[in-house]
């Protein structure tokens, strides 16, 4: 009877020290879950989120749709444009506007950049000595 007893008392201790890391392992998950925000990645997987972010994104468009009216924006005045002669080509206009960037370009006097060499640095990955 004493080796039963034994077997039983010793299982029983287990039993418990099994039990107790259980709880501190459901503790330690619990608190993970929160400390990584599993939820917000469990709604990117499934694509809740998505559906939440389009529904706040409605009802914002809704509740702006009633405080802003639609703006009336005026048409050009059709008088003031001009027709293009047939005989003048979309190449030539192309490339007389392409000259006259040209010009600019070459009559500046400052530079397009300024950059300024503050020193002047050479690295050499080498075994040699030079």
């Amino acid at each position: 009877m004493n080796g039963i007893q034994s077997d039983i008392q010793f299982f029983q201790i287990l039993f418990l020290v099994f039990l107790i890391c259980a709880i501190l392992l459901l503790i330690l998950s619990i608190v993970l879950f929160f400390k990584f925000d599993i939820k917000k990645t469990f709604y990117l997987k499934t694509g809740r989120s998505g559906r939440m972010e389009l529904k706040e994104i409605s009802q914002k468009n809704e509740n702006d749709k009633h405080k802003k009216q639609r703006k009336i924006i005026p048409m050009p005045d059709t008088k003031k444009t001009e027709k293009l002669s047939p005989t003048v080509s979309l190449y030539d206009m192309e490339k007389t506007q392409k000259e006259k960037n040209d010009k600019d370009v070459l009559q500046r006097k400052e530079p397009l950049a300024r950059f300024h060499i503050i020193r002047d640095i050479m690295i050499i990955h080498s075994q040699e000595n030079i």
